[in-house]
């Protein structure tokens, strides 16, 4: 379990920094490869390709196969499919694609889920995740600060609307008519301040990540509650107004509610929750795991609370299973139960950014490189979800 309260890290499917030496090739080497080295396809953006390829270090031994634009490598071009050993991938948009490259033996996740193993069935292929250490100190500011970040923002942005004026004004502003297509100046520009406002935020749940948030709010000047499921709760924790047991009393008071529990809590927010949240209030919830989303859907449908905003999937190649493209076909989605978020106006969605920042990003690059270099070069490998049970390439 994460330490803290750390959302979202206690349902990984492995004990970090396992080692496993696999089988390799003892009478040729990557050299005796005199036409094109061994590929990787890599489904992720140029600045992470770039780091990967520092990381491995040696430019020769494997060939580093650009997939970050959609539809590309599916399937890899005909010269590449035979020569894949390797994948790097967080959602690589289709698994089938895996089942058509022969020589594959290695599939690293660039982040701490891997597409589920039943769909890569032969034996022969392991499996191994990125697991940042959040022990860490710098990983905690990595990872957790960036929450209470991510939270600020969403909350100033569901106030303020920013995107929907942009998208109204460069509508309506231009054009030979303009602006008898726009709202009313008052309508278009008016907004509230939530700078040392009386606006409620309830945590629940105070952990490393509950803590985070509870510095980034209080520096707002907001008033911010919170619960835990024990104490002490005196004395009173800097930056809160109020801090129990009491998730009822929370739930009834809050204007935004945000959902900071362990990942192992599952369905604290259901239908009776929600019930007695404010018909105003917003919820923010922080692991999949802690929410119905059926009962969630229901309740924005109906307008019984004032919305939510969503960073994190139940299902589908946005959720922990990442099951991604044609063996799921509608079960990709975000949310593969009745009715759809997207559909919602009191509704705002994000694709799980909350923790994944450049800084992030360039550290799985780095893991993921060195563990590429260790691959060819017959050494223990790490964050091992399923071991490798035949030569590193055929």
């Amino acid at each position: 379990m994460a330490p803290n309260g750390a959302v979202g890290l206690t349902v990984l499917p492995v004990i970090a920094l396992l080692t496993l030496v696999p089988s390799v090739r003892t009478a040729e080497s990557l050299a005796d490869h005199a036409v094109a080295p061994p590929a990787v396809l890599v489904f992720e953006n140029t600045r992470y390709q770039q780091t990967l390829a520092a990381a491995i270090g040696d430019p020769t031994a494997l060939e580093l196969v650009d997939c970050a634009a959609p539809g590309s490598c599916n399937p890899p071009p005909a010269d590449v499919a035979d020569r894949v050993v390797a994948v790097v991938a967080s959602h690589p948009r289709n698994v089938d694609l895996f089942l058509n490259l022969p020589k594959l033996k290695l599939l690293q996740s660039s982040w701490y889920f891997a597409p589920v193993d039943t769909v890569i069935q032969p034996e022969s292929v392991g499996i191994c995740i990125y697991y940042p250490d959040y022990r860490n100190r710098t990983s905690i500011e990595d990872g957790v600060d960036p929450m209470g970040e991510w939270a600020v923002l969403v909350i100033l942005d569901w106030v303020w609307r920013l995107g929907e004026k942009e998208a109204t004004f460069r509508q309506c502003a231009y054009g030979v008519d303009a602006p008898l297509d726009c709202p009313v100046f008052s309508d278009l520009t008016t907004h509230r301040t939530l700078w040392r406002s009386q606006m409620t935020v309830g945590i629940m749940g105070f952990g490393s990540v509950g803590k985070a948030m509870t510095d980034h709010f209080a520096a707002m000047g907001w008033t911010v509650i919170a619960t835990d499921i024990e104490g002490p709760f005196t004395p009173l924790p800097k930056g809160l107004s109020w801090f129990g047991s009491d998730n009822d009393h929370l739930l009834r008071t809050s204007d935004f509610v945000i959902v900071a529990v362990s990942g192992s809590v599952v369905g604290i927010i259901n239908r009776t929750s929600l019930g007695l949240m404010k018909s105003s209030a917003v919820l923010i919830p922080l692991a999949r795991q802690n929410v119905d989303y059926g009962a969630l859907h229901d309740t924005l449908a109906a307008g019984a609370i004032g919305g939510a905003i969503l960073d994190t999937w139940p299902d589908g190649c946005w959720g922990v299973n990442v099951e991604c493209g044609a063996p799921y076909g509608s079960g990709t989605e975000p949310y593969a139960g009745t009715g759809s978020f997207k559909d919602l106006p009191n509704v705002k969605m994000t694709p799980m950014v909350m923790m994944q920042t450049e800084q992030f990003w360039d550290n799985s690059a780095k893991f993921c490189g060195a563990n590429l270099k260790a691959f060819v070069d017959g050494r223990p490998l790490q964050g091992i979800v399923r071991n490798i049970t035949s030569g590193v390439v055929a």
